[in-house]
């Protein structure tokens, strides 16, 4: 039966031509709804929104290569998304319902930090305001000028280049690289094999003992660091030692322990192997050379060896 899409305007017109005789032409009489198949939603991203596993080289993954690091440049197109038009589902003339097809659907990212977002009609383009590092943060794009890195820089996050300030707040683990068009700070320690560069200043807060094969420190600026071992460290900028240059052997560091506490413990020579464990190395004598700082600025240690034993018992 017919129940929609009726035309009374065609059929009253046709009621009246048939008392004439045959009418000798068809008539629509009713009419159904076209169906409109829905556009499928489309994300365009020019940075990458995933880790990856690794680098695949000819014979060999390298894990270090995460891919963490997107660079991206003031006035970079980010994204491109199109989203998804609906589709109007069509009406035949027994009412019956036809479906469209399924679409996909895309989510449409907020534009946070350093990201703009223009809208026409249905297409939204993402644009990078301020160079540095784009990532995705629950559904909200940014562009970060510093890259940093919550722990340790490690397999989880991998090698970095960046163009821009990096900072660790932990450790660079074992035979890891950075590279940066700003500033370095490593809030922890940095480990055997590493190599850093940077195009100004590297601060270390703790030791550097990164090793000479291949593990290097360069800098463009200046290096700071509380302790350097066994590395390479080149500067374009100033590089002191900043120390109390009186010397005193582990022995009589310990004399004095004992002395300035009162103690009667014995005193325990330990191996280096059993102590740090097999491999361990250390340099044998150490007394900073603090001439070039105190020429420069007048440098000298405002704490003696009793002060700072006192300071600690």
């Amino acid at each position: 039966s017919i129940t929609y899409g009726i035309i009374d305007s065609n059929i009253m017109e046709l009621i009246e031509n048939i008392k004439y005789g045959p009418v000798g032409k068809e008539v629509l009489i009713a009419k159904g709804s076209k169906l409109q198949e829905g556009v499928d939603g489309e994300a365009t991203f020019n940075f990458r929104i995933k880790l990856l596993a690794g680098k695949v080289g000819e014979d060999k993954i390298d894990f270090r290569e995460r891919g963490s690091v997107n660079n991206v440049r003031s006035g970079q197109i980010l994204a491109r998304i199109e989203a998804e038009i609906p589709g109007k589902p069509g009406v035949r003339i027994d009412n019956e319902i036809i479906p469209p097809k399924p679409i996909k659907t895309v989510s449409i990212p907020t534009a946070g930090c350093n990201v703009s977002v223009f809208k026409d009609k249905n297409i939204y383009t993402y644009t990078a305001m301020a160079s540095g590092h784009a990532r995705m943060v629950f559904n909200e794009m940014q562009v970060n000028p510093d890259y940093i890195i919550p722990g340790d820089l490690d397999y989880t996050k991998g090698n970095i280049d960046f163009v821009g300030n990096v900072e660790v707040m932990g450790t660079v683990k074992s035979g890891f690289k950075i590279s940066a068009g700003g500033d370095v700070i490593v809030r922890g320690d940095v480990e055997s094999d590493v190599i850093i560069r940077a195009k100004k200043d590297i601060t270390v807060n703790k030791n550097i003992n990164c090793g000479k094969n291949p593990g290097k420190i360069v800098a463009g600026g200046n290096v700071n660091a509380f302790r350097v071992v066994n590395s390479v460290i080149q500067a374009e900028g100033d590089v002191f030692n900043v120390g109390n240059d009186h010397e005193v052997s582990i022995k009589d560091l310990a004399l004095k322990v004992k002395e300035m506490a009162g103690s009667d413990s014995e005193i325990e020579y330990v191996p280096y192997e059993k102590a740090y464990g097999p491999g361990f190395e250390d340099m044998e004598r150490r007394c900073p050379n603090v001439d070039k700082i105190k020429k420069l600025i007048g440098f000298k240690p405002t704490h003696d060896l009793e002060a700072m034993i006192q300071s600690v018992i």
